[in-house]
């Protein structure tokens, strides 16, 4: 019967690969929330933005448009900060799939390496079998010669 002798770093290799995948998972889930917080952001800016030009030509009070102007500060700091969040997250996401790959990479060369000794190990019996029938043929023939 094959038995591998590094199996137990097979076995290593396909847990790792396996907590890189759930890895890169929970990379991508914190991207899109991201994503999604930055279009919160935008729509929030963009509805600022759309309202302090309504309120343009139209005789507001100043502390009204100063609250307004401060509103689209505020956001575009947190728009700034948001797209800062998302360009790290998709660092952390490209990261995550060159640990995986690497990982892949690592588990297929010990799987191949498995393939091609159980390959050589059923030549080997398959040699050692078809060398058994053969002695046992000559000593049929030498048995019956004998009789």
């Amino acid at each position: 019967m094959f038995t591998f002798s590094l199996e137990a770093l097979l076995e290593h290799r396909t847990r790792r690969e396996e907590e890189r995948q759930v890895e890169l998972a929970g990379a991508k889930r914190s991207l899109a929330e991201e994503e999604k917080e930055l279009k919160s952001v935008l729509r929030r800016e963009a509805a600022t933005a759309a309202e302090l030009a309504r309120t343009a030509g139209q005789a507001r009070p100043a502390p009204m448009m100063a609250v307004l102007i401060s509103l689209g500060e505020q956001l575009g700091k947190e728009r700034r900060k948001q797209e800062a969040k998302l360009h790290q997250a998709k660092l952390h996401v490209e990261e995550c799939r060159e640990r995986l790959a690497q990982a892949r990479k690592e588990k297929k060369m010990l799987e191949k390496l498995k393939d091609k000794q159980k390959e050589l190990y059923v030549q080997e019996e398959a040699r050692r079998e078809a060398k058994h029938i053969e002695e046992a043929g000559r000593a049929a023939a030498r048995a019956g010669r004998d009789m």
